[in-house]
């Protein structure tokens, strides 16, 4: 994502915040992360000690009780439940070591630094339970370099594993030529002074771009919808029906097929839209004052101006003050299309 920003086609974003550059970790972060991923191989090897002795515990103490009883059920409840909660802390730490690993290796973090814009809501919600931000001011989030997870917020490391959602988008164009919107464009957003610009090359790259990730994404949800569906289907066609079993996975089959392609079609009809915007190749662009004026400046009485820019036919936003807007190649929608590459 660094080199994405140093070419100058496309901005990384975070909760509204551009990438401003990558710096170096120091020894002395270097040195915590490497303690950070010993620390987290003692605690799983407690971990499979402590398995291993609850499970032999449970062993000794099943001899005492009969089967069908209370009590076995209990124990064997107790070690599945622990079995399990190990599972899911092996799988976290594993997944949190790839990462402090990888940034090593990179020996960078990426720097996220302005006011916070517009966000979507998982974002928002994980900065309120992060609590270490300022709402009213300018952070400092630094993000490690290969992958997209918090290192640390205005100065402070966070421990925690987060995960977060980031936005590729082209840039907007500086000294493009802008113009006066149609009556009926202008009426959609119900501001007269509504104008338009033409989308540069990097942005209807991205617009086809984005159409095909979420065809293939929807392609690639769906047939996984289908396959509890059709294990359904078949359990309800051979209590309900006297039907051979090459009969049942027909029907059964014809019906999945069907809701397939329905559901299929109605999302191709949802991404036509994007294909129109492209077919119009123009952006609508929406500027208004803000009530909000910078205290630091007692001369500037208007306020901050804001630039909103808005597909035609869509009506999706498309960047705010030239930052995308969330929607945009969502990094969270890349991952999954990836998974089936």
């Amino acid at each position: 994502m660094i080199d994405s920003k140093i070419n100058n086609e496309v901005v990384d974003s975070f909760a509204g915040i551009p990438l401003t550059e990558s710096r170096p970790l120091l020894p002395s972060e270097v040195k915590h992360l490497r303690k950070v991923i010993n620390n987290s191989h003692i605690l799983l090897s407690i971990l499979c000690i402590a398995n291993f002795a609850v499970f032999n515990v449970i062993l000794i103490l099943l001899k005492d009780y009969p089967p069908y009883t209370y009590q076995r059920l209990f124990l064997f409840a107790l070690f599945i439940g622990m079995f399990f909660y190990s599972v899911y802390i092996l799988a976290i730490k594993n997944k949190s070591n790839g990462v402090y690993k990888r940034a090593i290796a990179a020996g960078n973090v990426k720097v996220y630094f302005g006011r916070f814009g517009y966000m979507t809501p998982n974002t928002r919600n994980l900065l309120i339970k992060l609590q270490n931000i300022y709402p009213d001011a300018e952070n400092l989030i630094e993000l490690f370099a290969k992958d997209d997870v918090i290192y640390s917020i205005n100065g402070s490391v966070v421990n925690s594993y987060n995960e977060v959602e980031l936005t590729s988008g082209a840039v907007v164009p500086v000294d493009v030529a802008v113009f006066s919107a149609p009556k009926d464009w202008a009426e959609v957003l119900g501001d007269e002074q509504v104008e338009r610009r033409r989308l540069s090359p990097a942005e209807r790259k991205e617009v086809k771009e984005f159409c095909n990730l979420v065809r293939n994404t929807n392609r690639q949800i769906y047939f996984i919808y289908m396959v509890p569906v059709f294990m359904v289907a078949m359990v309800i066609f051979n209590e309900l029906f006297n039907l051979s079993i090459y009969q049942q996975v027909l029907a059964v089959t014809i019906i999945c097929s069907g809701i397939y392609i329905f559901l299929l079609t109605k999302a191709s009809v949802n991404t036509q839209v994007f294909f129109d915007d492209l077919d119009v190749g123009w952006v609508l662009v929406k500027t208004y004052e803000s009530d909000e004026s910078d205290e630091s400046d007692e001369s500037d009485s208007e306020g901050k101006q804001n630039i909103i820019e808005y597909l035609p036919v869509s009506l999706r936003l498309w960047s705010i003050n030239s930052v995308p807007s969330p929607w945009r190649q969502n990094n969270q929608l890349k991952k999954l299309v990836s998974l089936w590459k």
